[in-house]
C-alpha cells in the first residue's frame, strides 16, 4: 500500500468568485498562485475560450497541478440535473456533462466533480438515486479509457442547506460501494461543513467514506439553526493567528481530520488525498487577502497534525 501524502489544494472558483463572470480575469488569477510556489493542485470551474483552456494547462503543466474542474456551477445555471426523474431533460444533462467532460481533458484535468441533483423527497429519492447511478455510469465510461481521470461525487446536507439528493455519508457510502465497483474511477469528494451540519461526527465520517475519499474540503459553518447565518456559506476561517469565528472550524479540529487522513495509506487508485480549505469571496472582497488567509489556516492545521 503506497504512503499517505496530502496535497495542499486551492480552491480558485470560491476564492476568486466575483471573477467567475470572466474566464480571462479568472486564469490570471493561477498566475498570482504559481508565484506562491504553495499549492500542488487547484480547483476551478469550468473555461470554454480555446486561448484560456490553453492557458490552464500550460499553467498547470508548469507548477505540476493536480486539476479539478467542478461541473456545478454550469449544470445549474443551464437548469440541467443528472438525477431527475424528467428522461428526456435527464438525457440533456449527461450529454451536457460529457461535452464538459471534453472542455476538461482539453484543460488537462485530473478530476471532474459532480452534483448529485436536488433532493426530490423520500416518495421518489430510491429512484432519483437509481437513475443517477445510471447517469454517473455513463459519465465514468467516457473517461474509462485513461485510469488517470477521475468523476467525483460530494455527498452534501440534505436537510440543513443544500438538501442535495446524495446526503448523509452512511447512506451515501452504500449506494456509492456499486458504483465505484463498476466504475473504478469513480470517487468521493469530502466536505466538512455538510457532514457538520448534518450533525455527524467529522472523524467518524470520514471514516466510513474512506475506502473511496480522492479530496476534501475544510470549510467553515454555522451549525445552529437559529443563527442568522446558520448554513453552508462557504464563510471565513477567522483571523490568524487565533482563527476565531461563529463557525465550528477550528486549526485543532482540521488538524484533527488532516491527522485522521494521514494515518491512512493513499485510497486504492489515487495519487495522494488532496485538500482545500473552500472560503468564498463576495463583490468588494480582498480576494487575495482571502486566498491568504486560506493558505494561513490550511497551514496551522498542518503544523498541527504533525
Amino acid at each position: 500500500m503506497k504512503k499517505q501524502e496530502i496535497f495542499r489544494s486551492c480552491h480558485v472558483y470560491e476564492t476568486f468568485m466575483p471573477l467567475q463572470s470572466n474566464e480571462n480575469m479568472m486564469v490570471d488569477t493561477m498566475e498570482g498562485l504559481s508565484a506562491l510556489n504553495y499549492y500542488q493542485a487547484v480547483e476551478t470551474g469550468f473555461f470554454f475560450e480555446p486561448a484560456n483552456i490553453r492557458r490552464v494547462r500550460d499553467y498547470c503543466r508548469q507548477n505540476n497541478w493536480e486539476l479539478t474542474m467542478w461541473a456545478t456551477p454550469t449544470l445549474l445555471a443551464e437548469n440541467l440535473n443528472l438525477s431527475t426523474l424528467d428522461a428526456q431533460l435527464r438525457e440533456k444533462s449527461v450529454k451536457r456533462t460529457i461535452e464538459l467532460l471534453n472542455y476538461a481533458i482539453e484543460c488537462g484535468a485530473d478530476k471532474i466533480g459532480l452534483p448529485s441533483g436536488s433532493d426530490p423527497g423520500e416518495g421518489e429519492r430510491e429512484e432519483a438515486k437509481k437513475v443517477f447511478f445510471d447517469s454517473m455510469c455513463r459519465i465514468a465510461d467516457h473517461l474509462a479509457s485513461d485510469p488517470e481521470k477521475q468523476v467525483l461525487v460530494e455527498p452534501l446536507d440534505r436537510h440543513a442547506h443544500k438538501k442535495q439528493l446524495i446526503g448523509p455519508i452512511r447512506e451515501a457510502v452504500e449506494w456509492f460501494a456499486p458504483l465505484h465497483q463498476q466504475c473504478p474511477n469513480t470517487f468521493i469528494h469530502w466536505d466538512s461543513a455538510h457532514e457538520a451540519l448534518g450533525g455527524i461526527d467529522l472523524i467518524e465520517s470520514l471514516r466510513v467514506a474512506k475506502p473511496f475519499l480522492s479530496q476534501l474540503h475544510l470549510c467553515n459553518a454555522v451549525t445552529d439553526p437559529s443563527h442568522p447565518m446558520y448554513g453552508d456559506w462557504h464563510m471565513d476561517m477567522g483571523q490568524a493567528p487565533e482563527f476565531k469565528s461563529p463557525g465550528y472550524m477550528t486549526p485543532e479540529l482540521g488538524a484533527a481530520i488532516l491527522k485522521e487522513i494521514a494515518s491512512w495509506p493513499v485510497t486504492d487508485g489515487c495519487k495522494a488525498t488532496f485538500v482545500a480549505v473552500e472560503m468564498r469571496s463576495h463583490m468588494g472582497d480582498d480576494m487575495w487577502h482571502k486566498e491568504q488567509t486560506a493558505r494561513r489556516f490550511l497551514d496551522r492545521c498542518l503544523e498541527l497534525a504533525a
